[in-house]
């Protein structure tokens, strides 16, 4: 008994980091996603401001504005900005429907939600394929021709689509921004868990940051795109205002969740992990005690038990 206790003690502390790994993979999977999601739409800006300024230093030379199809502007930087634009609503309306269900409806969130993280990513991820699938095929099989030479999305999947992906942020982002405050509020009045309360926190503060800077500008494209007027100084800022709000989701995790925080401090320290070291004593009184530590951390966990005769 004792030599299959130790064995099988120690296979469990061996195998711990990797499945610890695999357990803070899956709590943090979405918002993973959600910040690749963001790095594609600066990606997206960034290289749409290089061929903005390519396109009007040639203009500026030749005098001439080219005459371009949709095909033509169907470019990277704005197949980036697209897969932002539906990518990250996709998954801010998951994280809110996550924690409405956590909290209002917890045995649904056990059964449907937290077992299946990394499969309702997959989904999100079919879904923004599909929506920007269709305008694209219908563009390079039958392009527009004389779009606005800047290429914009309208320009690329047209105007009917530039629509749609202006409402579908309005909606996406608002939809999340309410479900995540109702979640906040229903946590208020029932026991929660710290980790619980901090996720709630950051998502409803992204929420709401993606709501005041994208669905708000995008309520303003919206409206433009009816043949609405809206001035120019009201327009302007909107992509930088996207840009905001995609580089500030670090500094939201950083202030509000306490193991991002010490994570980032780890790291940016270089305070690797180093390799877990387990020491095994047996106490007086017959129990076995397992001390794993990292390094030279003064802190261990402990796990003990007594050894009992099965009859």
């Amino acid at each position: 008994m004792e030599s299959e206790f130790r064995n099988a003690t120690l296979k469990t502390i061996a195998d711990y980091p990797n499945s610890m790994e695999a357990y803070v993979f899956n709590i943090y999977v979405i918002p993973i996603c959600l910040a690749i999601s963001n790095l594609a739409v600066l990606a997206g800006v960034f290289t749409e401001a290089l061929d903005r300024l390519a396109l009007y230093n040639s203009v500026l030379e030749t005098m001439q504005i080219p005459i371009v199809s949709s095909r033509d502007c169907l470019m990277l930087n704005v197949i980036l900005q697209v897969i932002g634009d539906l990518w990250t609503p996709i998954i801010e309306i998951l994280m809110g429907v996550e924690r409405f269900t956590a909290v209002w409806f917890p045995a649904f969130f056990r059964a449907f939600f937290a077992p299946h993280p990394k499969r309702l990513i997959g989904l999100t991820v079919i879904l923004t394929f599909i929506i920007l699938a269709i305008p694209s095929a219908i563009t390079i099989i039958s392009p527009t021709p004389d779009v606005k030479y800047q290429c914009g999305r309208k320009a690329a999947l047209s105007d009917t689509f530039g629509l749609i992906d202006y409402s579908f942020n309005v909606i996406g982002y608002s939809s999340a921004f309410i479900l995540n405050v109702l979640a906040a509020i229903r946590a208020s009045f029932v026991r929660q868990s710290a980790k619980t309360m901090s996720k709630i926190r950051s998502y409803t503060i992204i929420s709401f940051l993606s709501t005041l800077l994208i669905s708000t500008p995008n309520l303003v494209s919206t409206l433009d795109a009816l043949d609405i007027h809206i001035p120019n100084d009201i327009r302007r800022p909107t992509v930088v205002m996207t840009g905001l709000n995609s580089a500030v989701l670090f500094f939201v995790y950083l202030i509000f969740n306490v193991q991002y925080r010490l994570r980032f401090f780890e790291i940016a320290t270089l305070m690797c992990p180093r390799k877990l070291r387990v020491h095994y004593v047996s106490s007086d009184a017959g129990a076995k005690t397992v001390m794993p530590t990292r390094g030279n951390s003064t802190s261990t966990r402990i796990f003990t038990t007594t050894a009992t005769t099965i009859r």
